[in-house]
């Protein structure tokens, strides 16, 4: 247990959770890690997200800078669980999750869909049953979504790797 500056108490924990959160950031060791969070993805050469719910609005604000470098392109590559049933973003679906990605990754919603497995219908049910992503047309600004979930990307690792690249 510690005490803050403020004279509140908290427990020492390397989980943040609560409506605390802005102020168990900018103490240690978050700090630290909030401050090498730009850095690393500066030299990243491509963004994996991974169950992410692109909640974290102060982390997703350090993503765009670095998708519109001109120095280095990075293929965005998010690995997430959806239910069938869920739109597709090229049917210019709406919702929470899409719009917070959106904010993390910029994307122009009428470059998704690039695939074989172009959606008859408006849900993502094609891209599920062949293992497909639904992807962007962009190649200077790549996104590709994987809605099958994480168990079923890592029995698909190398389509994963060949997104990254």
């Amino acid at each position: 247990m510690d005490f803050t500056s403020e004279g509140n108490y908290h427990l020492n924990s390397t989980i943040i959770s609560g409506l605390d959160k802005a102020n168990q950031l900018l103490r240690a060791p978050f700090r630290q890690y909030y401050m090498k969070i730009d850095s690393l993805i500066n030299e990243s050469d491509a963004i994996l997200f991974i169950g992410y719910g692109f909640n974290d609005m102060h982390l997703n604000k350090t993503f765009p800078d670095h998708r519109y470098s001109p120095n280095k392109k990075r293929n965005a590559v998010v690995i997430d669980y959806a239910a069938d049933s869920t739109k597709s973003i090229q049917m210019r679906r709406d919702d929470d999750w899409l719009s917070r990605l959106f904010q993390a990754i910029p994307f122009n919603f009428y470059d998704m869909g690039i695939c074989k497995y172009l959606p008859k219908d408006e849900s993502i049910l094609k891209y599920k049953q062949n293992k497909a992503f639904e992807s962007s047309r962009n190649e200077k600004y790549p996104v590709s979504i994987w809605y099958n979930g994480f168990l079923e990307a890592c029995e698909n690792s190398e389509k994963i790797k060949n997104e990254l690249n």
